[in-house]
């Protein structure tokens, strides 16, 4: 499926975005891009006909924006990660998005309520915390459960802690990225990036502070 933007005549263009990171929740897909957070609808899914495949780099469907969130400020916190946040009831859903700051620590986490019938943030678009993550250096992903924190960096290093109490740390998988939590299983994905090393895998979230 590749990811595309509407043109006027009916025609589209890829998505050009650095994606560091996707949630699925109900038919919204959103998807991390460093300074904004794209939103797409799977509904708006598109079957592309054969003779048009060489048109979209020869995908058999297309995905087309919806619309993104681009926070005000220069000083705004960037996206590149999101995962998502189902503690509670359905009206405390959130994303979770955090900040990769290059070979420093105290990149903010922000926790964006979702409104449960829609899917989207809001109606009003106001974070319900932001947290700094002093301690952990190049984060590349972190998810929350039941007000407790799960941080991954790509130097080595997982931190697991609840809101207001310091950051606990152990070893993690080199080069690790966003993370997601399945409530099913109790478990925390996630996946390397360096090329020749890259794997996806899983690990019971109670082993990592969860």
């Amino acid at each position: 499926m590749l990811l595309v933007v509407p043109l006027a005549g009916g025609s589209v263009i890829p998505l050009s975005s650095h994606a560091g990171g996707i949630v699925w929740y109900k038919t919204r897909l959103y998807v991390a891009s460093t300074n904004q957070l794209h939103v797409f609808d799977m509904g708006d899914l598109i079957k592309v006909r054969p003779d048009r495949r060489d048109d979209v780099r020869t995908y058999n469907y297309i995905l087309p924006l919806r619309g993104k969130y681009s926070p005000l400020g220069r000083a705004h916190p960037r996206f590149s990660s999101v995962s998502l946040d189902r503690s509670g009831a359905p009206d405390n859903h959130a994303l979770v998005t955090a900040e990769w700051l290059d070979g420093v620590s105290g990149g903010r986490i922000v926790r964006w309520p979702l409104y449960e019938p829609t899917g989207l943030m809001g109606p009003t678009v106001t974070s319900s915390g932001v947290w700094r993550a002093n301690g952990a250096t190049n984060m590349q992903g972190a998810l929350m459960k039941d007000g407790k924190f799960g941080i991954s960096t790509t130097v080595r290093d997982w931190f697991s802690a609840r809101v207001g109490d310091p950051l606990r740390r152990e070893v993690w998988p080199r080069g690790g990225q966003d993370l997601h939590y399945a409530p099913t299983s109790n478990r925390i994905y996630s996946l390397t990036e360096f090329e020749g090393d890259r794997m996806v895998f899983a690990i019971p979230a109670g082993q990592r502070g969860l």
